[in-house]
This record gives structure tokens, C-alpha cells and sequence, in this order.
């Protein structure tokens, strides 16, 4: 849009200068190529307007969507965990806090690989690595240790918060508690005939 003010400044210029020097001719030349120009000034500012309305509009849409979004996430029974590609906690909801026993504050920034169990950590860094390269994995089945108490079984899955060509990418974690394996009472019974 500045190119075309620089123009139009510049056949203005022009103008007054033909037409003192050459005559009608050239002035009526230089007036042609005034409108034409303005009238591609004219296309470019009419969507230069309408790319400033739907900016506008997504903008005064944006904080009800992150209000919304920000809603669901802190409200979600199921623990989920925002990090960046390398693993490291930029945001974690309650369910998250609790089943790690820490305050929400404490988390962030945090490697996410801390509260993954001693012996798993080297093949949850792999999954990590390969999940920021933007390979697709399925879930992560593994055990987390909370601050206190003992580890937990959880099954973790990753998606892209960002697209895969943002600078700085974000994964969205869902930790699932796996459920333990029920307690099974056999219970002696007598043979068929016998009951």
C-alpha cells in the first residue's frame, strides 16, 4: 500500500510538470494513469479493509475462545499437561497437580520426564524426542511418581497443540491412571455333581 501512495505521489508530481511542459495531450495521458491507479489503489484498500474486518473480529472473538478453552481445561477431571516440544510443563491442569502431588505453580517448567519412574525415564525421553520430531505415537503406558506416595500406572498420549511448522510447538498430554487389574477370590466350588 505504501508502493502505491509513493506512486500516486510520483504521477501527481509528473502531472504538474507534463502538463505546464506538453500540453493537453500529456495531460489528458497523465489523468488516465491517475485513475487507472486509483483505481488499483482503490482494489487493494477495499481489501486491505476487509482483511482489517476479519482480523477484528477474530480478535474480539479470541479472548472468548481462551476463555472457554481456559474453562474446560482447568475443569477436566482427567489430568492434562501442556508442555513444549522438549517435555518441558508450561501448563497443567488440577487433576494434573493433584495426581502429581505438587502445586500447580511448581510444575512449570519443569521437565515432565521428573515425574515419570526412575527406570522408564530413558524410553519416555525417546517417546518425547520423537514425538517433537512430529511423529505420530500411540499412547505411552508407563508409571508416574507423585512428590510423595507411590508410582502410579498411566497411560500417556500427546497431541499437537500448534502446527507442526510453529516455531515453538506444544504438546497437549492426557494422563489416563490405568486401572489396576481387579483382585481376583477364587473361590473353591465343589464338583458338578456335588452341589
Amino acid at each position: 500500500m505504501v508502493a502505491l501512495a509513493q506512486q500516486l505521489a510520483h504521477f501527481h508530481e509528473a502531472l504538474c510538470v507534463r502538463s505546464h511542459v506538453q500540453g493537453r495531450s500529456a495531460l489528458v495521458h497523465m489523468m488516465q494513469e491517475d485513475a487507472a491507479l486509483l483505481a488499483d489503489l482503490s482494489i487493494v484498500l477495499a481489501g486491505s479493509d476487509q482483511h482489517y474486518r476479519t482480523l477484528l473480529t477474530a480478535w474480539e472473538r479470541a479472548p472468548t475462545e481462551r476463555h472457554r478453552y481456559a474453562v474446560v481445561f482447568e475443569a477436566a477431571l482427567t489430568a492434562l499437561i501442556v508442555t513444549d516440544q522438549w517435555g518441558h510443563i508450561h501448563e497443567a491442569n488440577p487433576a494434573a497437580a493433584a495426581l502429581l502431588d505438587m502445586p500447580l505453580a511448581w510444575l512449570m517448567r519443569k521437565p515432565l520426564v521428573v515425574f515419570v519412574s526412575q527406570d522408564e525415564r530413558y524410553t519416555f525421553r525417546i517417546f518425547v524426542h520423537t514425538l517433537g520430531q512430529g511423529a505420530y505415537l500411540p499412547e505411552w503406558e508407563g508409571h508416574v511418581q507423585p512428590r510423595r506416595g507411590s508410582p502410579v500406572a498411566v497411560a500417556l498420549a500427546a497431541c499437537r497443540v500448534l502446527p507442526a511448522h510453529a516455531i515453538l510447538q506444544r504438546l497437549l498430554w492426557r494422563v489416563r491412571v490405568m486401572a489396576s487389574p481387579p483382585d481376583r477370590i477364587e473361590t473353591e466350588r465343589p464338583p458338578r455333581g456335588q452341589q
